[in-house]
């Protein structure tokens, strides 16, 4: 279960399943992601910038997703 587990054990079962290859960039978009969950509404240039960073970050945040959403498909966890 993945409750039970510590981040880099959930990395290192993405990486075996060949839905995350770069633990590199999976760190990046986890660090941006808390960024921007942790501003807040009066602080809106820095929101801008996390936002900015997210928008450049799209393609591999969408590979990602493809990727998930596929291995889901296959082993029947998810709807086509």
């Amino acid at each position: 279960m993945v409750v039970d587990k510590s981040f880099i054990d959930v990395f290192d079962r993405l990486e075996q399943l060949e839905i995350i290859e770069n633990y590199d960039k999976w760190l990046e978009l986890r660090i941006v992601r808390n960024e921007l969950s942790h501003e807040y509404e009066d602080n809106p240039e820095d929101n801008a910038i996390e936002l900015n960073k997210i928008l450049n970050m799209k393609d591999d945040l969408l590979n990602y997703f493809v990727k998930i959403k596929n291995f889901s498909i296959k082993k029947k966890l998810l709807d086509k």
